[in-house]
């Protein structure tokens, strides 16, 4: 025998082949497992149940399905069930739990806890029975408890301060990145920490998780909150809720914190009791020249009709929007992503609200708004204003026609509303030739969502140019056409917007959804077999470019194979 046979790298190839399919195996249901994870991140009951069946497949599934569960969790009870439970002292179980004090009661929970990196702290009736707070602290006192129980934590969602749940905030992981606090602003929610209890939340996170980039507070700001959160100093996305009226002194507190936050959200507290009433005209007090500097590039407002920017001593603030537009256009000069949504757009105004506001509109309106908002504006890659009524029936217009200051503009969603059904608050708004500048000038525009005049239909085609405009999503309401036009003028629309956009993806999918009040959902089922049919016909279009595409390359590249 050939002393030297067993060196053959060929032989050891084969001879380690079982092993290395074993691990192929490993690694196919790990990525398996990953895609469904991806699939199912808004819905995470569905994504354990898939896990679980998944777990009990194979040797190799149960490890892929076990890590990926563990990954997240959405209730502390699975941990505690990893430790001693309290138990009847007369209980058989009592020597089992003493045995495993004295041993080490948690190693089960060591194990397990560093593959967390995301978890919810909710509500559990049958976690203060298997574990009171009293026996949790008992056991974190052990000099066997880990130094940090979640030490791979990087998401905390704290729905409950309630038991067991008070304490792991203060106990998880330095490398936290993004946490999330309920509002607990009544008075039993306090049981555990006091009165004090956000306040403290934030004073641990700002002092123990140094590299926390995202926060969400929705308890309404105090000064002391204000206060703790200048500590933080790796902050880049924050989202706060405010009290009524809004000042933006309110948020001044930005200008001392010393991190850069790029994404701000704020939100109205909804659930105080009365309302007071801002002075006309001080709802976007200067708090200081340091505003020229901000460093805002992202910002949302959501909120009722009713609450968005309290703007005047009357009614509604969302009348506010061109003041905002205006203001921001002066002030944080690199804001990137900018959007408002009114969630009550059918919500009706006195008609002396509506006459207030008509005499007042040079003060709602500033004169130079278009102007200032899309020159001084043109970083935007986003821009939503979504179910606004504007006092300005051709705001929309105005708007679209100064959209080419703004090339670098990816998100496009202009949505209004009528301020109200009255003839003379009919909305003016842009017509499809609109699309055609689109086109031409925005070609970083890859979503856009808009309300438009389809009382008339284009005449001149476009002569297609590819590769073409790289839009993805075209969403279009239509107004002012209920009756479903000829195959001609289908056919026209078709071709005009593939030649426009050739490489467009979805056109029907945004009707398919819940829309937010009737008068929006009447023109939305309109929408849904308009755009229903220009579908079927752009996709014959895009399958034989592609195919022609494809015979070309054949023809131009196969005779050298």
């Amino acid at each position: 025998m050939n002393p030297h046979k067993a060196q053959d790298p060929q032989i050891s190839l084969r001879q380690d082949l079982p092993a290395r399919q074993v691990l192929n195996n490993q690694e196919l249901a790990c990525l398996m497992v990953g895609f469904l994870e991806d699939g199912y991140t808004s819905d995470n009951a569905q994504r354990r149940k898939n896990l679980l069946m998944l777990a009990v497949l194979n040797h190799a599934f149960y490890h892929a399905g076990t890590e990926a569960l563990w990954r997240s969790i959405p209730s502390l009870s699975p941990f505690l069930r990893l430790l001693p439970q309290l138990c009847d002292e007369t209980s058989e179980q009592s020597e089992n739990v003493t045995q495993a004090i004295k041993a080490d009661p948690w190693s089960r929970f060591r194990f397990y806890s560093p593959k967390t990196t995301s978890i919810v702290l909710v509500d559990d009736a049958d976690m203060d029975k298997t574990m009171p707070l009293h026996w949790f602290n008992f056991l974190l006192n052990l000099p066997s408890r880990p130094t940090s129980l979640f030490p791979r934590l990087v998401e905390l969602t704290v729905g409950s301060l309630r038991g067991v749940n008070s304490v792991i905030p203060f106990q998880v992981s330095r490398g936290l990145r993004t946490v999330s606090v309920s509002n607990f602003s009544k008075a039993t929610d306090y049981e555990t920490l006091g009165k004090g209890a956000v306040t403290s939340l934030v004073t641990n996170f700002a002092f123990n998780a140094p590299w926390l980039s995202e926060l969400a507070i929705e308890s309404p700001l105090t000064d002391a909150l204000r206060k703790t959160l200048c500590q933080y100093s790796a902050l880049e996305a924050a989202s706060f809720t405010v009290s009524l009226p809004f000042n933006v002194s309110q948020i001044s507190f930005l200008k001392a914190m010393n991190c850069c936050i790029r994404s701000l959200s704020l939100f109205p507290d909804e659930t105080e009791g009365v309302r007071s009433w801002s002075s006309n005209g001080t709802h976007l007090t200067i708090f200081g020249r340091e505003n020229a500097k901000a460093s805002i590039a992202e910002l949302k407002v959501t909120g009722d009709g009713t609450v968005v920017f309290q703007s005047t001593a009357h009614d509604d603030g969302v009348f506010a929007i061109p003041q905002i537009l205006h203001r921001l256009s002066h002030s944080a000069t690199q804001i990137a992503e900018l959007s408002f949504e009114r969630s009550q757009p059918d919500f009706r105004f006195p008609d002396t609200s509506v006459t207030w506001y008509e005499e007042r509109l040079p003060h709602f309106l500033p004169e130079d708004v278009y102007e200032d908002f899309t020159t001084r504006l043109g970083r935007l890659t986003t821009l939503s204003l979504k179910y606004i009524p504007f006092l300005d029936p051709a705001f929309t217009v105005s708007l679209v026609s100064r959209l080419s200051r703004m090339p670098q503009l990816q998100t496009l969603c202009l949505l209004p509303v009528p301020f109200t059904s009255n003839e003379r608050h009919r909305m003016i708004l842009p017509t499809l030739e609109c699309l055609r500048t689109l086109s031409s000038a925005n070609l970083d525009l890859r979503h856009l969502t808009i309300s438009l005049d389809m009382s008339t239909f284009p005449s001149n085609i476009p002569t297609i140019s590819l590769p073409g405009h790289s839009l993805e999503t075209l969403f279009i309401m239509p107004y002012y056409s209920n009756q479903k036009p000829p195959v001609s003028d289908l056919v026209a629309l078709a071709t005009y917007l593939d030649h426009l956009f050739p490489h467009l993806q979805d056109i029907a999918s945004f009707f398919y959804e819940k829309q937010p009040c009737p008068s929006v959902e009447e023109v939305s089922k309109f929408a849904v077999g308009l755009w229903k049919d220009v579908a079927h016909m752009i996709t014959p279009y895009q399958s034989l470019r592609k195919h022609v595409e494809s015979q070309l390359v054949q023809n131009l590249f196969g005779g050298e194979r």
